[in-house]
């Protein structure tokens, strides 16, 4: 990254180039309590516009800086700082596709969220985003699956990651395997209630009596 743009940065948050942390950090909560989106409610829809991307261009000033200042570059060297630039971008594309994803528009919340996971493949949300886009797509839930399946890899612990997988599979009408599914997100503590009703889809209470039946007749 050029260290014309880390000036930017650094003007952005109103503080003098080579700050140090501290003073990122407290210019950095100074200026999200002044122009967090949430205090602007009132006000027209072109200055809610103008708060959001000035919102967003402080947390980008703030996640580069912060990073290049953990990291101890010195400012003047020059640091390589492609790999930073990279992921910053992924974040305003993962930004931009919430905001489409919000208004119902799947297909720009699709592209954003899969540009993002492309110019940084470590966050698992990028990918969950992506997985949810797809569910709505019949045609392409074998594409939803390879996603999910490349989340599970990097974050097996989430209980929701299998519940997504259980969703894949219910589209598919693969209901075994989508039952599957459901029960180990319900084990490992995920939503009780969104699982239960898709279970309740799958699951006819009628063929749950049949079950608890087996199950006393064992006992």
């Amino acid at each position: 990254m050029e260290n014309s743009k880390l000036s930017i940065y650094y003007k952005i948050l109103g503080i003098s180039e080579g700050a140090p942390a501290s003073e990122i950090r407290s210019h950095y909560l100074e200026l999200c309590k002044k122009y967090h989106p949430d205090k602007l409610q009132n006000e027209s829809a072109e200055k809610q516009k103008e708060a959001e991307e000035h919102f967003r261009l402080i947390n980008e000033a703030y996640e580069i800086l912060s990073s290049i200042n953990k990291a101890g570059f010195d400012y003047k060297s020059k640091p390589d700082t492609s790999d930073m630039e990279a992921r910053d971008i992924g974040r305003a594309y993962f930004i931009k596709g919430i905001h489409f994803y919000k208004e119902g528009d799947i297909n720009n919340a699709l592209d954003a969220f899969v540009n993002a996971y492309r110019k940084d493949n470590s966050k698992p949300e990028y990918i969950r985003y992506v997985i949810k886009c797809l569910l709505t797509k019949e045609r392409r839930l074998h594409e939803a699956k390879e996603y999910c399946l490349k989340l599970l890899k990097i974050e097996f612990y989430n209980a929701e990651n299998f519940y997504l997988m259980g969703l894949i599979y219910k589209n598919a009408n693969l209901i075994e395997a989508a039952s599957e599914y459901f029960h180990k997100a319900k084990r490992m503590g995920f939503n009780n209630n969104l699982v239960d009703i898709q279970l309740n889809e799958i699951e006819p209470k009628s063929f749950k009596k049949k079950i608890k039946k087996i199950f006393k007749k064992s006992t």
